[in-house]
């Protein structure tokens, strides 16, 4: 089975350090899927690579085979459903 969405050694560097380091993850269609983990692991990190709010140094990023940046950003954003940390106060 073909993932539909795949992170492949997917990195993010920045002027303080590494956010993210060679992560890799499939999610196969139908998938719901959670981002857990303590606090500075990379889960928000993850989620805005996902929404193309920052582009990753190394790696790929890719949709049903197709490299996710060859996406209109608001189209590939209007097809995703997410929920922030804090989604109210």
């Amino acid at each position: 089975m073909t993932a539909l969405l795949e992170l492949v050694n997917v990195s993010l560097s920045g002027p303080r350090g590494d956010r993210l380091r060679s992560i890799s993850l499939s999610v196969f269609e139908g998938a719901r899927i959670a981002l857990l983990g303590r606090s500075g692991a990379g889960k928000s990190t993850i989620a805005h690579l996902l929404l193309r709010f920052i582009e990753p140094t190394a790696g790929n990023i890719t949709v049903a085979d197709l490299l996710l940046p060859e996406f209109d950003p608001a189209a590939w954003r209007a097809q995703l459903a997410w929920v922030p940390q804090n989604p109210y106060r």
